[in-house]
């Protein structure tokens, strides 16, 4: 069904095959292909996947760290909030005025729901920015609902 939808150029089915290939198949090169795909179609969950698989598969160790930034950088470009958390922690430690400006453009422009009571939220709660970037991150994967 889904590499149907790719040929007619559904650009979400080259992301959908490589999670399938990747979570149920177990096979990460067949993985990569489609996500791969994805990219080239300009998918930001398909980009922000292979960043992941590169990152987190023994398989791709020798994925140099800065492919692996860009990767997320291109999906955050795109709007995709998990790619926008990625360039927000990677920058904390090392430029903090960058990491702010990837969080603020969580609330403003991922188009997610919650941001404007998140934002109330942070400005009630944390007395840090770090605390801020926390927050928002249990917001993201869903253990802190509004």
């Amino acid at each position: 069904m889904f590499e149907r939808a790719h040929e007619m150029g559904v650009k979400e089915a080259a992301y959908k095959l490589g999670q399938y290939m990747d979570v149920v198949e177990g096979n990460e090169k067949e993985s990569e292909k489609w996500y791969k795909i994805g990219k080239e179609m300009g998918d930001a969950r398909a980009i922000y996947a292979l960043g992941m698989l590169y990152e987190c598969n023994i398989n791709f160790v020798k994925q140099d760290r800065e492919e692996v930034n860009k990767l997320y950088e291109a999906s955050a470009d795109i709007k995709y909030a998990f790619g926008m958390e990625e360039m927000m922690y990677n920058n904390r430690e090392k430029d903090e005025e960058k990491s702010k400006e990837w969080a603020f453009k969580i609330l403003n422009e991922s188009g997610l729901p919650f941001c404007s009571k998140f934002y109330q939220l942070i400005s009630l709660v944390s007395s840090t920015f770090n605390n801020g970037i926390k927050m928002l991150h249990l917001v993201l994967v869903g253990m802190i609902t509004f």
